[in-house]
This record gives structure tokens, sequence and C-alpha cells, in this order.
């Protein structure tokens, strides 16, 4: 799989600076990094209930078609957090590099029990947050493409 994290990452700054301008969303400069964090957040909680792979409950009867279109759209809306946020803290060369390292987590097996790999991925988000850590943003970033294109085995198709 060939992904080009750059140009995705242009074109979704460049569509969010649109809705900046077009004043679909209302951002107070000092609050933007905390906003798109949590922004970022809540995708990630809505993609992994979407999964149902850390679910209390059982589940049954899944329509496969809904189940992979849900988590396709949580997933290119966690992409666009990321890159608002790698965008805002001055981290774009973190999202790019993911093109690199796409090429080698491609070659890992899928974990069955992801529970700890998202906990893994918040922290590592958290900690790049309140410590001001790039290595903990890419930590985030590589952790996050791991589980979305080999555990969850999603796509940009």
């Amino acid at each position: 799989m060939n992904v080009n994290f750059e140009k995705l990452l242009k074109k979704g700054i460049a569509d969010f600076r649109i809705m900046e301008q077009k004043q679909e969303i209302l951002l107070n400069p000092k609050n933007k990094v905390d906003k798109s964090l949590i922004n970022l957040d809540i995708h990630l909680a809505n993609l992994i209930d979407d999964s149902k792979r850390c679910s209390l409950k059982i589940v049954k009867n899944i329509d496969k078609d809904d189940y992979k279109k849900k988590l396709n759209y949580e997933f290119l809306k966690c992409l666009n957090a990321y890159f608002l946020l790698a965008n805002l803290k001055n981290w774009n060369d973190v999202i790019i590099s993911g093109n690199e390292y796409l090429v080698k987590v491609k070659q890992l097996n899928a974990d069955q029990e992801i529970s700890k790999t998202y906990l893994i991925l918040k922290k590592t988000l958290y900690n790049a947050f309140f410590n001001h850590s790039k290595d903990d943003f890419n930590r985030s970033w590589k952790v996050f493409l791991k589980l979305c294109f080999v555990d969850l085995n999603l796509t940009l198709d």
C-alpha cells in the first residue's frame, strides 16, 4: 500500500483553513491545540467503539457493509484530526514520515486484542500534548497507523 501522507496532510489542512474562513468552525487562537486534541480524542473513541473490539457486550448480527462504512468514516476523521494537531504543533514531518513506517508496519501481524494498543495510543497522545513531546506524538502516530492499517485492516480506498 502506497499512501502519500504529505499530500493528504496538505489537503486536510487546506480543507480546515477553508472551513475556518467560512466561519464554519470557531476556534480561539489560545485554545486551538486543546480543541484539536479533544476532537482527535473523540474520533479515536468513536473509531474504537465502532470497531466493537473493545466492547464489554457480546456483539451479534453486525451488518458488515455498515460496519466497514462506519469504521472508514471515523478513520478518515481521525486522520484529519491528527493532521490538524500536527500542523498546529509544527510536527508535520512526523505525519509525512508515516509513509516509510507504513511499509514496515504492514509486515506485522494483527493483534486480536486491541484494548492495550488503544490505551497506549491515548497515553502517548496525552504525553505529547502535556509534555510538548514530539517523540510521543510520533509514537502515537505510529501506534495509530498500526491499529488502523493492520489491526483493523482499514484502507484509504
